[in-house]
Formats: C-alpha cells, structure tokens, sequence
C-alpha cells in the first residue's frame, strides 16, 4: 500500500489487503486510509469478504453463488 501510495498509481487494488489485519487496524483501513485515497482522486478497487465495514465505499458490489447482488 505504502509503495503505491509513494508511486502516484491513479488505479490501487486491494485483493483481501485488509484479511491479516488486527481488527484495530481494519477500522482505521477502511473508514480513514480509503476515503483519503480516494479523496486524493485515486480509483479504487477493494476486494473483501469483511462485510462489517459496509460504508465504506460508494459503489459497492456483492456477489452471490450463481448470482450478483
């Protein structure tokens, strides 16, 4: 993360980034160091399975077996 924030990338992803983080951490990911991201006009794609964080993002897609939601 630090090296694409250092690298001015205009598109991160975030494959299951936050996964190994102590829950501590993860409620600083989510609600802080994404939104300053995107604040500072990065596109964003974050992929989770953590739906405890649902504000997060504007734009958000879920995913069902067999069907998207």
């Amino acid at each position: 993360m630090i090296n694409a924030w250092l690298e001015a990338r205009p598109v991160l992803v975030f494959d299951e980034w936050a996964a190994d983080l102590a829950p501590t951490f993860r409620r600083v990911f989510y609600p802080e160091r994404l939104p300053e991201l995107k604040r500072l006009g990065k596109t964003l794609i974050a992929i989770s399975h953590d739906e405890r964080y649902p504000a997060g993002p504007p734009n958000r897609y879920a995913w069902k077996p067999g069907e998207r939601v």
